[in-house]
C-alpha cells in the first residue's frame, strides 16, 4: 500500500521512505485508524487529511488526521501520523437531541449525515413510530441506531464517503496456504447473563432481559440499565443490541495471514478445512500492518449465536 499526506495549503506529499503502518477497521468501531511512521525531509506541515491506496491505484482509506509527530535524531526525521476514516466526522460531532415521529432514512441522512459532506447508500425505510435521539449520542449513533430500528446489523461509511449497511457482503473464503496461525479465543469473563432495567424512572429494576445461550454457559452476570428515555419501539432494540454484542464476542476466532488481505468487514466466512468450527463467523475486525520486510493481516471472526431471549418482570 502507498499512503498520501494532505496538508493544510492543499499540497499533497508521498513520505520519501515509509517504515511501517497499521491499519484497523472495527464493525463496532464507526470509523477506522491508520497509524504510519515514514522518514522526512525537513519540517513536516500540519497534515490535514490521509489517503491509502492499493497496488491497483484504487483508494481504500481517506481520514483526517487527528496527531502528528516529528522526531528528530542526528541525521534523520522521523514523522508520525495517526489518522481516523471520514467517519470520525460523524462520531465526533454530537447529534441534535430530538423525538421525530415516523422519521425516514432521507429525514434522518439530511440532519446528521448531509452536512459533513456525506451521501448515502442506505436502504428506504421509515421508523415504525417515534424515534428518539439521547442528549449526547453522535450523530453516527443516531444514524446506526435508526437503521437498527430498521433491521439492518450497522452502518459504515466506504472511502467515497457514502453512508453503507453491513449484510450484503459476499462470502470469503480464507487462503489456508497463507494462514500462519488461529487461535480459539472463549470470553467468559466480559459476558452478561442477564440485564435488568426499567422503562420509567420512578419504578425499580424490576424487569429482566435473559439470554437462555449466556444461561446454558453457567452465566448469570447482572448489570442494570435504564431505558425509560425511550419510546417503546426503541427500548426492546437498544437491549438487545447490547446482547448481541457480546454474544458476538463471547466465542471468537483470531486469524493472522501472511500478505495484505482487504477483506470486506462482515462479510461472512466459508468453512473450509484448517479453520475450526468457522460457520457462521463473520469478519468483526481487520487489521493490516506492514513494514519493509513483511505484511501481515489479522482477522477476528466472530458469530451471531441464537440467544434464545427471555424478557419477563422479576417478582
Amino acid at each position: 500500500m502507498t499512503f498520501e499526506l494532505e496538508f493544510l495549503d492543499g499540497k499533497r506529499a508521498v513520505p520519501r521512505q515509509l517504515l511501517s503502518y497499521r491499519w484497523s477497521g472495527d464493525v463496532t468501531a464507526g470509523c477506522d485508524g491508520l497509524r504510519l511512521h515514514f522518514l522526512w525531509d525537513g519540517d513536516l506541515p500540519e497534515v490535514y487529511r490521509v489517503r491509502g491506496f492499493a497496488p491497483d491505484g484504487a483508494c481504500c482509506f481517506f481520514g483526517y488526521a487527528d496527531q502528528q509527530k516529528l522526531t528528530v535524531t542526528p541525521g534523520q526525521r522521523r514523522g508520525f501520523v495517526y489518522a481516523r476514516s471520514s467517519a470520525c466526522l460523524l462520531l465526533d460531532n454530537e447529534a441534535l437531541p430530538i423525538s421525530l415521529n415516523a422519521p425516514n432514512v432521507d429525514q434522518m441522512v439530511h440532519h446528521y449525515a448531509a452536512p459533513f459532506g456525506f451521501t448515502a447508500a442506505l436502504p428506504a425505510g421509515t421508523a415504525p413510530g417515534q424515534y428518539t435521539v439521547e442528549k449526547g449520542t453522535s450523530c453516527f449513533g443516531a444514524l446506526q441506531g435508526f437503521m437498527q430500528v430498521l433491521g439492518a446489523k450497522g452502518v459504515f461509511v466506504d472511502p467515497e464517503n457514502r453512508l453503507c449497511v453491513y449484510g450484503s457482503e459476499v462470502p470469503v473464503t480464507l487462503p489456508g496456504d497463507q494462514i500462519t496461525s488461529i487461535t480459539a479465543v472463549t470470553e467468559r469473563g466480559e459476558a452478561p447473563g442477564v440485564y435488568a432495567y426499567k422503562i420509567a424512572s420512578a419504578e425499580p429494576y424490576c424487569r429482566r432481559l435473559e439470554a437462555g445461550y449466556f444461561a446454558d454457559k453457567k452465566i448469570s452476570r447482572r448489570r442494570y440499565v435504564n431505558v425509560a428515555a425511550y419510546p417503546p419501539e426503541q427500548r426492546q432494540q437498544v437491549l438487545l443490541r447490547k446482547l448481541e454484542q457480546a454474544a458476538a464476542r463471547y466465542r471468537r476466532l483470531e486469524v493472522v495471514l501472511t500478505g495484505a488481505h482487504r477483506l470486506p468487514l462482515y462479510a461472512p466466512v466459508v468453512p473450509k478445512d484448517g479453520v475450526p468450527d468457522s460457520a457462521g463467523f463473520r469478519i468483526f475486525q481487520r487489521e493490516i500492518t506492514g513494514t519493509a520486510r513483511q505484511v501481515q493481516t489479522r482477522l477476528v471472526l466472530c458469530c451471531q449465536p441464537k440467544l434464545e431471549a427471555m424478557y419477563y418482570v422479576a417478582e
